[in-house]
C-alpha cells in the first residue's frame, strides 16, 4: 500500500495550522472510521485506546483540518 501522510491547506505560501476558533472534534464512526482504521492505522497507540479516543486523527484534525 501507498499512503499519503496528509495534505495541508496554505494561503499565499504560508502553511495553515492550528486555526481559530478551535473546532469541535467528533469521533469518526461507520464507513469513515473503517476507512481510516484500515488505511491510517494509529500504530503508536494501544488498539482499543486508538479506536476509542482516536488520538492521531484528533491531533491531525485540530492541527491541519481545522483550517478547512
Amino acid at each position: 500500500n501507498f499512503t499519503i501522510h496528509g495534505l495541508w491547506p496554505d494561503k499565499e505560501g504560508t502553511v495553515l495550522q492550528k486555526c481559530k476558533p478551535k473546532p469541535n472534534y467528533v469521533n469518526f464512526k461507520d464507513k469513515m472510521f473503517n476507512d481510516l482504521d484500515k488505511n491510517w492505522i494509529q500504530l503508536k497507540f494501544d488498539e482499543d485506546y486508538g479506536r476509542n479516543k482516536q488520538p492521531l486523527w484528533l491531533y491531525q484534525y485540530l492541527k491541519h483540518g481545522s483550517c478547512c
